[in-house]
């Protein structure tokens, strides 16, 4: 998460940082929160009208950009986008695929997927895997805000602790076994 870290607080990103990381110009994203398939859902700084986008809102993005790449309609793109933040409160990773063909849009889990697309392969319908587009959005954060993925000053403590822990673990080990109690 995006944090400052005195405060604690997720400053998610802001549009320019959007707009690089999801590989749109800032015409595009101001275009596309004009017409409501992109919401920056985090507050701005004090004082500031500028909303700031948390991961899902990106997530959501990237998938936007996606399917209009694949010559979806406005509204289905709109859809899409809602459902995949609606998918997303709980855990990115449990969101598995957003399903379309023609007008029809499904939101489905993997399994459900797999079986429309396998009663019917030629049907021209798009899968959108939003775990991959997942893992490629942390590779473009990690370009544009290579910041955005470091652990807190905690975590790296407690890291060394445990690492420590375990080579101690090991030394200990090793002294008290001979290579000759086992069998090669």
């Amino acid at each position: 998460m995006h944090i400052d870290r005195p405060g604690g607080v997720d400053l998610g990103f802001s549009a320019k940082e959007a707009a690089d990381i999801c590989r749109i110009t800032h015409a595009q994203l101001a275009e596309w929160e004009g017409v409501g398939m992109a919401n920056p859902s985090l507050p701005g700084p004090p004082g500031l009208r500028r909303r700031r986008y948390s991961y899902e809102d990106l997530l959501a993005l990237d998938t936007v950009r996606f399917l209009l790449e694949w010559g979806a309609s406005p509204e289905q793109v709109r859809e899409a986008a809602c459902r995949i933040r609606v998918g997303l409160t709980d855990s990115p990773r449990d969101t598995c695929m957003t399903v379309l063909d023609g007008e029809l849009l499904v939101f489905a889990n993997r399994d459900e997927a797999r079986c429309f697309i396998e009663s019917d392969p030629a049907s021209g319908v798009y899968v959108v895997d939003v775990v991959q587009i997942s893992d490629d959005l942390d590779d473009e954060i990690r370009n544009v805000c290579p910041d955005y993925f470091e652990p807190e000053p905690w975590q790296d403590a407690c890291h060394r602790y445990e690492m420590e822990a375990q080579a101690e673990r090991l030394r200990e080990f090793l002294e008290v076994v001979q290579a000759d109690d086992f069998d090669f």
